[in-house]
């Protein structure tokens, strides 16, 4: 006779989610390169929901659960390969050394950003918002800013995806935010509201519909709206 105990789930409630492998590999370059493991977390929740996702590329092009950007003059991937001596290869396929080539980046932009702001401090998560707003490499001075806002609104707010848990966690990134980023939900019609931007890409067309279009975007909400609005880039939704 075979007698098992244990408690049952309440009805409608989902398992738990098993802790992923990138966890320990969040925390580990966070110790490395002194980059606040939560401000590395929302960064990659902003990018790709932490997917595990081997090799996984944008069409803006970044790589990997962090997305390591190559765009024209912006290379973050390259940056990571110099900071950490990974690979190309190793990078784009192993999370893990993608989430530590990630924080060798942005420790980099801190200290960019600490040379002309001496005070501060690599402790305080909202301190890094220059250096998060950076990390994309937008050309659009709003679209880095939206960029910053989406990452440290996610780290307010608090998230658990992918076997990654965030609890929710206040900074004072707002006081090194434009007033448009750090007041969002108040611009806007109701909380987490998002504001229609056009695109510059286009030409006249008709002047009735029969259809409209829900397109799904790679990346950050952010990221969506500086590609849209680059004129080098063409690309536009109808």
């Amino acid at each position: 006779v075979l007698i098992g105990c244990g408690s049952e789930l309440e009805p409608g409630s989902a398992p738990p989610q098993a802790q992923s492998p990138l966890e320990a590999a969040l925390q580990s370059a966070s110790r490395e390169y002194q980059v606040p493991v939560g401000v590395l977390k929302a960064v990659g929740y902003v990018e790709t929901r932490l997917s595990p996702t081997p090799n996984l590329e944008s069409v803006s092009g970044g790589v990997g659960v962090m997305q390591l950007v190559r765009r024209g003059e912006i290379d973050r991937l390259g940056e990571a390969m110099r900071l950490t001596g990974a690979t190309e290869g190793k990078l784009r396929v192993d999370g893990a050394a993608n989430v530590r080539g990630s924080a060798a980046v942005l420790r980099q932009l801190f200290e960019q950003s600490q040379a002309s702001e001496a005070a501060l401090d690599g402790r305080e998560s909202g301190d890094w918002y220059q250096a998060v707003s950076n990390y994309p490499g937008f050309d659009s001075a709003t679209g880095s800013a939206d960029y910053a806002a989406d990452v440290f609104l996610a780290l307010e707010k608090g998230f658990s995806v992918n076997g990654i848990t965030q609890l929710p966690s206040a900074s004072r990134w707002r006081v090194h935010a434009p007033v448009a980023s750090s007041r969002r939900d108040a611009v806007l019609e109701y909380p987490g509201g998002a504001g229609w931007v056009a695109s510059p890409n286009f030409t006249a067309g008709r002047s009735t519909y029969e259809f409209v279009v829900i397109h799904t975007m790679q990346g950050s909400y952010s990221g969506t709206m500086s590609w849209f609005q680059n004129t080098a880039a063409q690309v536009s939704a109808h």
